[in-house]
């Protein structure tokens, strides 16, 4: 078995992810003219354009194209980075990760047995724990069955200026264990209204509804920004975030 290999890139302005790829496509091709025989395998960490993550959309950013990798001369190209296993195309795999590692990873986890020898690949699903988040309020507080290796996630929003102990109380005495994380959300009882924004229903429009209220323009950066915020789960988000230069405004400070 012979295994070519890029490591994660980024976004460094001076390497080409692309470049790379066709750099270790002839160096694959030269390898098989020398031992057609053995088995070559492409591993890497990073993403392609068809993966599906966890929020069950694809990312608006990608390393590969589904494209270049079935191209290589390689019996199947083995990716890590994307928590859902998943298989794309012919012979394109998502590891994925073990474990349940954030909310909304509501997939199946486990390990791929790959035989080169059968040509076959067979996926065992593994028990492992959930994640869950609920919303408590003074009127409203979840029933939730909890295994005692799962995490969860307590979110407990309270009145502004009202003593509720009792209901954090409740909460204590319903909601225990060791992963067990009750988190405190002060609600105020003012509101601040912007014409037309309840009508809008998607977080792209609230946002201009609100920035053209209190007249800040609506950048395509931060137009593409708030579409990773609404539909990427927070892990991706953090991925994202670490690849490109965040732009920060100096002279205005917007909280959507």
């Amino acid at each position: 078995m012979a295994i070519a290999s890029l490591p994660i890139l980024g976004k460094n302005p001076d390497v080409s992810v692309a470049d790379e790829l066709n750099k270790l496509r002839g160096m694959i091709d030269e390898s098989l003219k020398l031992d057609s025989s053995t088995p070559h395998l492409f591993v890497s960490h990073g993403t392609v354009d068809k993966a599906v993550v966890n929020s069950g959309s694809v990312l608006p950013e990608f390393d590969y194209t589904q494209e270049s990798l079935e191209g290589l001369s390689v019996k199947w190209c083995l990716l890590g980075h994307i928590h859902r296993a998943q298989k794309i195309g012919s012979k394109i795999f998502y590891a994925g990760s073990p474990i349940r590692r954030q909310i909304g990873e509501d997939e199946p986890k486990g390990f791929w047995i790959h035989d080169l020898k059968k040509d076959s690949h067979n996926f065992v699903e593994l028990p492992v724990r959930h994640i869950y988040q609920i919303e408590v309020s003074e009127n409203n507080i979840p029933e939730l069955s909890y295994n005692p290796e799962d995490i969860v996630r307590v979110v407990v929003k309270l009145k502004e200026n009202v003593n509720q102990d009792e209901l954090l109380r409740e909460v204590e005495q319903r909601f225990k264990g060791d992963n067990v994380k009750i988190q405190k959300i002060v609600m105020p009882t003012h509101t601040v209204r912007v014409a037309g924004i309840s009508k809008k229903t998607t977080l792209i429009e609230k946002c201009e509804t609100l920035m053209k209220s209190i007249g800040i323009e609506m950048t395509d950066s931060l137009k593409n920004k708030i579409k990773i915020v609404e539909f990427c789960d927070p892990d991706e988000i953090e991925t994202i975030a670490k690849s490109r230069l965040i732009e920060i405004t100096k002279d205005k400070q917007v909280v959507i």
